[in-house]
Formats: C-alpha cells, structure tokens, sequence
C-alpha cells in the first residue's frame, strides 16, 4: 500500500500553520510570506521602542538617587537666614547663614553677605551732662552716668560712666563741674558757653566763658565776678 504523500505547504507539513509556528523560524517565513514588505519594520521599531523607554527610566531613576546621595542639584525656593555676623566690632560688613529645606533634596546651606549699620555715621550719641552720683569718701570718687540718645545698641553701650576724684589731700570737698556746653549762637558778635557747679562748698556757682564771634578774642568771667576759672 502506497503513502499519501502530502504536498509542500499542507498541514501535515513542516511549513504548514500548525507546524510552522512551532519551530523557530516558522512565524519569520510566515511573515515572508504574507506582509513581507511591512512586517519587519514594524516589529523592528516596536523593539527599539521599548529598549528606549527602559533606557530613559532607568537614566531618570539613577540621576534622581545621585541627586539625593550628593544632596545638590536643587533649586531652593525659600531660605531661611540667621543672624548677621560683622566681620569686626559690633556693625559694619558681615555674613549670615541661610538654611534651604526640599523633601526630595538633602538640608543645605550656604554664607550670604550682610551689614549691620552703626547709627548716625557710626557714632554714639549721649546726654550732654547726664547725671551725677555722691561722693563716696572711702573710695574717693564721684561717677558721672550719661545714657545714649542716638545709636544702635549692637554698636553703643546703653550708658557711659566716668569717675572722678571728688576728695582733696586735706579732707575737704573738691569743686567738680559739668563739662562745658556748647557754644550758643553768635548775637551782636558774641557767644557764650558755661559749665555747673556739680559739687563743693567754696567754689564759683557758674563759670562762663565768653567769646567774639568775629576775632575769635577770648576772655573768661564768672558768676562770682572772678577773673579765674577753678579747675
């Protein structure tokens, strides 16, 4: 009895549908077949496709753990900043600290450049007189207390003190005044300028000193109408 022999490209062979997806290149010579002009360029770009979106996620995901690691590479949107430290005495040129806080980014901070102002041109301004305290005998001083009237306080201490000697070798009482005041305005010519009497008992109440306006001539009186002026 003969075998039917089956036809190439039957069912029962090989290249066949049932067969031919079996083995390897089966779905290739299918393809050839069928789409051959199409087939391959599209399967060709679907592969590259996905190996480019794999490539991308895994470049995104490594960058941002490096992001992390190093704790830079972010852009902060408010900082938080210290006090500003001058770089000598209380005022003047310095820096300061500001502090940046992201959830996605490591604390950071860095030195910012800052400035502290002295006052009025840097000076400190105090009452003219102030006000005086008693002799103490038995440490033989006298303190004057001036508070400040214009300046900073980071720059200016709130009262200046000065301490005089307020008892003589013999005992008695030393004539302590005020420091002079200002001089007045120039009216017909002349200007004054006085100090107080602060303590003693045989001392001028006021000294006064006068002055031309025009010659800058000096001459000096008293309350007392004494030619001197008691130191």
């Amino acid at each position: 009895m003969l075998r039917k022999q089956l036809k190439p490209g039957g069912r029962g062979s090989s290249g066949g549908v049932g067969g031919g997806l079996g083995d390897s290149g089966g779905w290739w010579r299918l393809c050839q077949r069928k789409i051959a002009a199409a087939c391959r360029p599209k399967v060709i770009a679907r592969f590259l496709g996905a190996v480019l979106v794999a490539a991308l996620v895994i470049l995104l995901v490594s960058k941002g753990l490096s992001q992390r690691r190093r704790g830079g590479a972010c852009r902060c949107a408010k900082f938080t900043y210290s006090q500003c430290q001058p770089y000598e005495g209380a005022c003047g040129q310095g820096v300061k600290k500001a502090f940046c806080q992201q959830k996605r980014c490591q604390p950071r901070r860095k030195l910012v450049r800052c400035s502290v102002p002295c006052g009025r041109a840097g000076e400190c301004i105090y009452e003219p007189t102030g006000s005086w305290s008693s002799c103490d005998r038995e440490r033989n001083a006298i303190v004057n207390t001036r508070r400040l009237v214009d300046g900073t306080v980071n720059n200016c201490p709130l009262e200046v003190t000065t301490t005089m000697r307020c008892v003589k070798r013999d005992g008695s009482m030393k004539c302590i005044y005020s420091k002079w005041t200002k001089w007045s305005k120039c009216i017909d010519g002349i200007r004054h300028k006085t100090r107080q009497l602060i303590q003693g008992s045989d001392c001028d109440q006021i000294t006064r000193i006068v002055q031309n306006c025009a010659i800058h001539r000096r001459h000096r009186e008293s309350s007392s109408n004494s030619d001197s002026v008691i130191r």
